[in-house]
């Protein structure tokens, strides 16, 4: 039985949480289910293997060519404009999250073992983070960000995303419910990188002039090692091996270090993988090791199905030099494994 794949990142402005959508898992079968083949994607179906092309999509071209590495800093970019002094408030979010996906086959409609997109959502200054729903350094239950109650500007069709000294891609403008954002799914994994600073570029509109800001984003990088290994299991034979005790603390550990966060979020399911139970979320240092203490999965029946999540997130303040308020930045590159309670 499948689940539904969610897309859980963390939020590019308003409905998307870090579950895009709630799953149903498919429960282990005997099965044999051929590998992916992922020749020219990201990561290699290995947890010992990250592959980080050379190559960028030039689809659109906005060079920006600035290549100073600064990271968590309140960058104002250098557009040439009159700088406003900084508000504190929050005008924005940008993002570019990676999952990869061992085992397409466990989770419903999920074609590729990979989900990668990049968005952008610029709005009226608000004294509330995009990341305020962060359990750090701890474990929470978990139900839903709650964004800003916001609607976001129309900054014109398009804006622009370059990885620091590269060709740029192009982030189209969405409107749904009411609410405008920029967002590309289906991202072309080739302008992904490695510990890689990201600038955005938002042409002349009707509200403001064209403006860069550099060093929106840092990405963190990839996974060498992970364990359980068992989670990151690639067929229906052998998926929902690895084991979450109810009453133990479990442990996860990870290569490399020395990034910003580990995130980790675990979603249970009925043991068939149709009704969504709960989910715990927890957030450390990223230093190699998360330890989920003991009970947090004590409410959930024996044998639940989970769908978990593991992220390496970067974050990334900036200034958004037209009226002086914060654009928050996240990169999440993470990993979508299963696993069953126990």
């Amino acid at each position: 039985m499948k689940f539904t794949v969610p897309s859980l990142i963390i939020l590019v402005a308003c409905s998307e949480g870090m579950t895009a959508q709630n799953l149903h898992l498919i429960p282990p079968e005997e099965t044999d289910i051929p590998d992916v083949e992922t020749e020219d994607s990201f990561i290699a179906p290995d947890t010992d293997v990250v592959d980080t092309q050379d190559t960028v999509d030039t689809q659109d071209t906005v060079d920006t060519s600035d290549t100073a590495d600064t990271q968590d800093t309140q960058d104002t970019g250098d557009t040439g404009d009159v700088i406003v002094d900084p508000t504190g408030l929050v005008g924005g979010i940008a993002q570019i999250s990676y999952l990869w996906v061992p085992c397409p086959d466990c989770f419903v409609g999920q074609q590729s073992d990979e989900i990668a997109y990049a968005g952008a959502m610029f709005h009226e200054p608000v004294n509330q983070s995009w990341l305020d729903w962060l359990p750090y350094n701890s474990c929470i239950s978990f139900t839903d960000e709650a964004p800003p109650p916001v609607s976001g500007y129309n900054l014109g069709s398009n804006i622009y995303m370059s990885p620091s000294g590269q060709s740029s891609f192009s982030i189209p403008k969405v409107i749904e419910n009411g609410i405008t954002r920029y967002r590309k799914d289906n991202l072309n994994t080739s302008v992904l990188y490695d510990n890689m600073n990201y600038n955005i570029s938002v042409p002349s509109n009707n509200m403001w002039d064209a403006f860069e800001i550099q060093n929106a984003l840092h990405a963190p990088t990839f996974f060498t090692h992970f364990q359980p290994s068992q989670m990151l299991a690639t067929d229906l034979y052998n998926a929902y091996s690895s084991v979450l005790r109810r009453s133990l603390t479990n442990t996860i550990t990870w290569q490399p270090v020395g990034g910003d966060l580990f995130v980790v979020i675990v979603e249970v399911y009925s043991w068939d993988g149709s009704t969504y139970l709960g989910a715990v979320a927890c957030a450390e240092n990223d230093d190699g090791s998360l330890t989920i203490p003991a009970d947090s999965f004590s409410q959930y029946p024996t044998d639940s199905l989970a769908a978990v999540y593991a992220y390496k997130m970067e974050r990334t303040e900036t200034i958004i030099t037209k009226n002086g308020s914060t654009l928050e930045g996240v990169v999440n590159y993470g990993i979508l494994g299963t696993a069953h309670l126990w």
